[in-house]
């Protein structure tokens, strides 16, 4: 067993990527260097999960210890990126249902950018990740995964409509100002929460800041499509993604004051609605 330690002072979080077995002759020696990750004063432990082949019972002496040290100090644990059979084993323990410090997440570059944005994991549901190579073409096979895996979700209509448009929008960008050439892929990144959902659009281009086009053209095909993402979700964000391009997230809030047509107009046009 091998383990990596990348540190994020700037937003006081740690991942530890492991390699290998986690088991009784492996486990003292993480323990160790985990032991003082936390000494130095890191609460938000990120433990990449990717490249481990096995754990024991031993593995969950090492998280319940984890769990002890940073509960009281209201600190988390993500067990990111776990393969089937490691998360099959994680699953029949329910260890991460007991654990009051202890979440999940389907890789450590979630996780991250999670935490980066002060995300609260505790709440998640679940998360769904696909890629579609970017054309013009794959639009509408992108926005049917999306309605499929967002269709279980207690959203009304119109929420789930307005989610449509703006997750549209935020593909076409993409396709668009992003992941334009030839076998250059789109990933799309679903996370349900108690109250909300979260999408991340993550092209691989040279980035787009998600400035609007000033134009008095509501069918301008650059920038209105941001103003619209802007009216219809709760908070939209662009920011670099860690290999270049751009990650837009987007989040939607259930059972939030529903806008009136005339209100979601005003608000792509930037204009009051007592102005007439």
């Amino acid at each position: 067993m091998a383990h990596r330690i990348a540190r994020r002072p700037d937003i006081g979080v740690v991942t530890c990527a492991i390699s290998g077995d986690i088991d009784l002759a492996t486990v003292p020696e993480l323990q160790k260097s985990l032991g003082s990750i936390i000494e130095a004063g890191y609460t938000s432990i990120i433990l990449d999960l990717a490249e481990v082949d096995y754990i024991d019972s031993t593995a969950f002496s090492l998280l319940v210890w984890l769990d002890r040290q940073l509960v009281d100090a209201q600190g988390s644990v993500i067990l990111a990126g776990a393969n089937e059979k490691v998360q099959r084993i994680l699953d029949m323990t329910q260890i991460v249902t007991y654990m009051s410090a202890l979440n999940t997440s389907e890789n450590a570059e979630t996780a991250l950018m999670a935490l980066d944005r002060g995300e609260i994991e505790s709440d998640l549901l679940w998360e769904h990740r696909f890629e579609v190579e970017s054309s013009i073409d794959n639009l509408a096979n992108m926005r049917q995964q999306s309605d499929e895996i967002l269709s279980s979700l207690e959203f009304t209509d119109a929420e789930k409509f307005d989610i449509r448009i703006s997750l549209g929008e935020a593909l076409a960008n993409a396709v668009r100002h992003g992941s334009g050439e030839d076998g250059e892929m789109i990933t799309v990144a679903i996370r349900a929460f108690e109250d909300r959902v979260a999408i991340d659009v993550i092209d691989s281009g040279t980035g787009f800041s998600g400035d609007h086009c000033a134009s008095d053209d509501l069918y301008a095909p650059s920038g209105r499509g941001i103003m619209f993402m802007n009216a219809l979700m709760d908070s939209v964000s662009f920011a670099p993604g860690s290999d270049g391009g751009t990650v837009v997230t987007m989040e939607k809030r259930r059972g939030g004051f529903p806008a009136t047509a005339v209100e979601k107009t005003d608000k792509i046009l930037g204009r009051n609605s007592y102005d007439g």
